[in-house]
């Protein structure tokens, strides 16, 4: 019902909901992921809720820019009334569209709406990370969004426009996830040591979350 009368509002919010719980994720990996104690995190430090305010608003962002891409990706290339193989490649082409542009474009403004509202400045702190993790920040979403590809392309190609939003933000919990990793693996948080992370991202992040 509430997508029916408010669309784009129920999308931001349920998406604004998702980039917290992903964010949650990431904090407890920093927590208590072996990556993570090496460098000063552990069970005993505070969650920060600022920060994961601040993805909730991001997402409150993301979640409306869903909305108008998915249907734009519909007009451009429909999948609805189509059969057989023609209904798989074009389900497929809004999976890839999704993951290169949209993942790109979500990582930017990550970085800049949650160092803002973290209180960083945006010439001295904020654009130089952009600089230094964009991109291993975006070689990480599309890693993850490349391994939940299956699951993606089911939604575009079962599930109706309406609710596409809804079940990728499911998706992207983990992908979330990931992306606020990164994104905080070299900033100061609630005074503890910054991470470094080595190796293949996705793989050290989710064997310490599973």
């Amino acid at each position: 019902l509430h997508l029916k009368n408010n669309p784009v509002i129920t999308k931001a919010l349920t998406s604004s909901v998702m980039c917290m719980i992903g964010d949650a994720l990431a904090q407890k990996v920093q927590r208590q992921g072996l990556v993570a104690k090496e460098k000063g995190y552990n069970k005993r430090s505070r969650h920060c809720f600022r920060r994961s305010s601040a993805l909730m608003c991001d997402g409150l962002f993301s979640g409306s820019c869903m909305h108008f891409a998915y249907d734009l990706f519909e007009n451009i290339i429909p999948t609805v009334g189509r059969v057989g193989i023609m209904s798989s490649v074009a389900a497929m082409s809004h999976c890839v569209a999704d993951t290169l542009f949209m993942d790109s474009f979500f990582i930017g403004t990550m970085f800049i709406s949650s160092g803002l509202l973290e209180g960083l400045s945006f010439w001295n702190d904020i654009i130089p990370q952009l600089k230094r993790d964009y991109v291993p920040a975006v070689k990480a979403g599309v890693t993850s969004s490349t391994c939940l590809m299956p699951l993606e392309f089911f939604i575009f190609r079962f599930v109706p426009i309406s609710f596409r939003p809804l079940a990728v933000n499911f998706l992207d919990i983990i992908w979330n996830g990931v992306v606020s990793f990164m994104l905080h693996k070299n900033r100061n948080n609630e005074g503890v040591d910054t991470i470094s992370v080595t190796g293949n991202v996705l793989r050290d992040y989710l064997t310490d979350l599973f």
